[in-house]
């Protein structure tokens, strides 16, 4: 791998799916079991990157060519380069830097080929992503729950709805051009219900639509007033549905983890989305009947050297940002130049291809691509149970010896068990370790029973949470206790 960089993206490509070839039986061995041979994963998901971006080159057509080849799978290569990166979380240094090397050779320019032929093509078409006067808002009914997750990229979605999907709810996926440019700042208040309520000023170089009649510069606190004046609920955690309103919730800001963690991002991508997948479960709990995830953009992520540095002259730029600058009325500049989502009077160019206006950066948005710009909108309603769901379990405490036996009145195999000061985040952890659920017999009937012990720390007299996790990775219960 690490003299994958020197080489052209093609002959980058095919080398990849020879070492797959030859190396793809690594990871079943125990070393790969017991965490031993990240970069024999990695290789697995670099080849499958490597497939993707030969399947789908991304570099021609109509936009509708470029939505249908992403959808298809081209976000495929997106989802190998990210989960290549996460293997390596424990890696040494030398393995991170051939993973990196070999993205960087075949899935880089990629990338940016691509951005650049979507770029030429809606400068000529026009951008699908449409403007405030032509936005359609979906019809929301009372119980359903809108719930934002800031910088959710397309294969992040698809991940999230793999989960879901696991966990025996029902979701159905529609394709969403995000507002331009893609920041938080535009496109959050383009997916909320209330759009109708503001629009965009011609002058100035606020990103953030006004609030109609006021001019009052939208922040999330005001559009949070203006949901609630509407008659929806906001909420943070899970909420019990009151029988007649809609809601508004927002969880999981990937957004800020890429800004601060730069490449690394990809480490921690995995619990937000446990973290996402438990709320939607704890929502259907509370009684509501849709969930509905949105999202405002996604994001480019180049490790290594970071995406390339381009210029936009000052001259005839008023403010520019990583991958996107506001241009001066009649401006002519080198780059592809679009309307404002929320006044079709003031322009942005973008940076060309997946170049940067700010030198250093990893992870950017703004621009005009399919990574950050072609999101997923998820309809997710309740379905069948998921296995561990319908199981009852009765937790037996024996802090004396530092312990908790877990009993599951069905088969709870493969199941594990943990103990956390927050359900919901792994690294809360305060478990020493478990002993997996086994097939017992208690008071004539058959049980499957798990211990978990605590950390020898002193926790007594605190309140902790008993968790269940299924197979999948997602939390099939999880039980408050003291510990005594």
């Amino acid at each position: 791998l690490a003299d994958e960089d020197a080489l052209e993206p093609e002959a980058a490509r095919k080398r990849i799916l020879v070492m797959e070839e030859n190396h793809a039986g690594r990871r079943g061995t125990v070393w790969a079991e017991l965490g031993y041979a990240p970069l024999a994963k990695s290789l697995g998901h670099l080849a499958s990157a490597a497939r993707a971006c030969a399947e789908f080159p991304l570099n021609g057509g109509l936009m509708k060519d470029f939505e249908d080849g992403y959808v298809g799978g081209g976000w495929m290569a997106d989802e190998g380069a990210i989960q290549a990166l996460a293997e390596l979380a424990h890696a040494g240094h030398d393995s991170y830097q051939a993973v990196v090397g070999a993205l960087r050779a075949f899935y880089a320019p990629w990338v940016d080929l691509s951005a650049e032929r979507l770029q030429e093509t809606a400068a000529t078409e026009g951008y699908p992503g449409g403007r405030l006067s032509v936005d359609v808002v979906p019809e929301y009914a009372p119980g359903d729950c809108i719930l934002f997750v800031d910088g959710l990229r397309f294969d992040v979605a698809k991940r999230l709805e793999t989960y879901l999907a696991d966990d025996g709810l029902k979701v159905s996926e529609t394709p969403v051009w995000a507002a331009l440019p893609s920041v938080t700042a535009t496109g959050k208040y383009a997916v909320a219900p209330v759009r109708e309520l503001y629009s965009g000023a011609e002058a100035g170089t606020a990103l953030e639509p006004s609030i109609g009649g006021t001019g009052a510069k939208l922040s999330s606190e005001r559009l949070h007033d203006l949901l609630k004046s509407e008659g929806w609920t906001v909420f943070k955690e899970a909420t019990d549905w009151d029988g007649e309103k809609r809601g508004w919730c927002e969880r999981g800001d990937i957004d800020s983890l890429g800004h601060k963690m730069q490449a690394k991002l990809a480490t921690s991508l995995k619990d937000i989305l446990i973290d996402i997948s438990t709320l939607i479960g704890d929502l259907f709990g509370k009684g509501w009947k849709r969930v509905f995830v949105v999202t405002d953009h996604g994001w480019l992520l180049i490790p290594g050297e970071g995406l390339r540095k381009t210029e936009l002259k000052c001259a005839v730029a008023e403010d520019k940002a990583s991958r996107f600058g506001s241009v001066l009325p009649g401006a002519q500049v080198p780059h592809t130049r679009l309307p404002w989502h929320w006044n079709p009077n003031r322009f942005f160019a973008y940076a060309n291809g997946s170049s940067c206006f700010k030198a250093g950066e990893h992870y950017a948005h703004g621009g005009l691509s399919l990574q950050e710009c072609l999101t997923l909108r998820l309809e997710v309603r309740p379905g069948d149970e998921a296995p561990g769901k319908k199981l009852e379990f009765q937790l037996e405490p024996n802090w004396n010896k530092g312990c908790l036996t877990v009993f599951a009145d069905g088969d709870a195999t493969g199941m594990s068990l943990d103990i956390r000061t927050d359900y919901r985040d792994p690294k809360t952890s305060v478990m020493e370790c478990f002993e997996e659920f086994k097939s017992v017999t208690k008071e004539g009937k058959r049980l499957w029973r798990g211990i978990v012990w605590i950390q020898n720390s002193n926790q007594k007299g605190k309140k902790v949470f008993v968790v269940v996790i299924g197979k999948n990775g997602l939390i099939v219960r999880y039980e408050p206790i003291v510990v005594g």
